[in-house]
């Protein structure tokens, strides 16, 4: 039977594998889009584009942003058991993680639209407000903020400094650029003509490089957190015996 192995996570090495994939996904993206919009169909061509655009809930960029966040949340969960040596009080951080968890499913599902119908009929979705999910976003986001203030202010200084980048690089886009978008949408009309245009493709691209850049820092932070300060960050790949390593034992 083989014994459990532990790999030490290398917040360096994370760091330039996020990056590298996070460049190439989005050069993929802008590719095929604009192949779809500007070259006349080829084989292929349409599901391309459809699988990397990053504005598709199902695609390859969303679900490696998934994975970026469900990495964040399992980051700040190691946290959390390392400081509970420490004592004091952990509901911010677990609170924290189940937030992460959220929104890497809510980045492959596309959860968060569905609040536009409910808040449409609410408030005058114009303007800034013309995807009207928005102004529960940005309401839930300072609450979030404020609650984990005394957090974040705990952090060692270049930590903090890695810490605040990633949330305003995070919520930049993931509310600034896609308010902007929304108005420029409200200003296209149509949903075909904006849909079609390049400004879409532009402000699209924006907000998903900077949520993804803003994942990928944030995990920087806690990697390095961990590794400096708490004792290193792990990940333990359980055993597998298969049915032919037991007939090798049987036969030993």
């Amino acid at each position: 039977m083989r014994a459990s192995t532990l790999v030490q996570l290398s917040p360096r090495i994370v760091l330039r594998v996020s990056v590298i994939c996070t460049v190439s996904l989005l050069f993929l993206s802008t590719l095929t889009r604009e192949l779809q919009l500007y070259v006349p169909k080829f084989p292929l061509r349409d599901f391309l584009s459809l699988i990397f655009w990053v504005d598709f809930e199902r695609s390859v960029p969303a679900a490696f942003s998934m994975l970026l966040l469900l990495l964040g949340s399992i980051l700040v969960a190691q946290v959390a058991l390392a400081r509970r040596a420490r004592g004091g009080a952990l509901w911010r951080w677990w609170l924290l993680g189940a937030l992460f968890l959220y929104a890497g499913f809510d980045e492959y599902l596309g959860l968060h639209e569905r609040a536009s119908r409910y808040v449409a009929g609410v408030v005058d979705a114009t303007g800034l407000l013309y995807y009207p999910w928005v102004l529960p976003g940005t309401s839930a986001a300072l609450v979030v903020a404020i609650l984990m203030a005394r957090l974040v202010l705990e952090f060692p200084r270049p930590i903090r400094r890695l810490a605040v980048c990633s949330g305003v690089l995070y919520l930049g886009g993931a509310l600034g650029v896609e308010m902007l978008g929304a108005a420029a949408n409200e200003r296209y009309g149509a949903d075909s003509v904006w849909y079609d245009s390049v400004w879409y493709l532009f402000f699209t691209s924006v907000e998903e490089a900077m949520e993804m850049f803003g994942a990928v820092l944030w995990n920087h932070a806690m990697l390095r957190y961990l590794s400096e300060f708490l004792g290193g960050a792990a990940i333990v790949i359980p055993a597998v015996s298969g049915m032919g390593t037991d007939r090798d034992d049987q036969c030993r």
